[in-house]
């Protein structure tokens, strides 16, 4: 294990415990610890984080539709009936009884092409969404690095 490792280790630790970072914690790291602290909190990089996990949810979903080569959809049917059971007033009571079965559907070649095109749109917008990210974070860095322990923690927390 390198030394910068050994020596962030132990904080990174404390902070997955913790949850929540104090300024006794943040005085005790190196600035780029807490530049790096700073940033993966940062409200701007966790939107492109989530909008990049959304992305590659959705190829995913894609890519095992096209390899499948089918979908699926359920289709369900209420039915009403009597039961034979008589309530003390002597009515009938109704129940429902709900069946669904599950039906496969073949992707036709419009249907894949189209996903073609959607997949391509999102791989697209995922590449953006990364470099959006990256930029986000090394401004947020380069604003962070110079800041005292009480700037960052500050930050941090607004």
């Amino acid at each position: 294990m390198n030394n910068n490792l050994k020596k962030i280790l132990p904080f990174g630790v404390l902070l997955l415990l913790s949850g929540c970072v104090s300024l006794e914690n943040y005085q005790k790291m190196t600035p780029t610890q807490r530049a790096q602290d700073v940033c993966q909190n940062n409200a701007q990089v966790n939107y492109y984080h989530n909008q990049i996990n959304q992305f590659k949810q959705e190829i995913r979903e894609i890519n095992t539709l096209l390899s499948r080569g089918y979908s699926t959809r359920e289709n369900c049917t209420v039915t009403t009936y009597e039961d034979n059971f008589k309530t003390n007033k002597e009515k009938l009571n109704k129940a429902t009884k709900r069946v669904c079965t599950e039906v496969i559907i073949p992707v036709s070649n419009r249907a894949h092409e189209f996903k073609e095109n959607k997949k391509f749109e999102l791989i697209q917008a995922l590449q953006h969404s990364e470099n959006q990210q990256r930029i986000s974070f090394d401004e947020c860095f380069a604003r962070v690095l110079p800041m005292s322990a009480k700037q960052a923690y500050n930050y941090r927390n607004q």
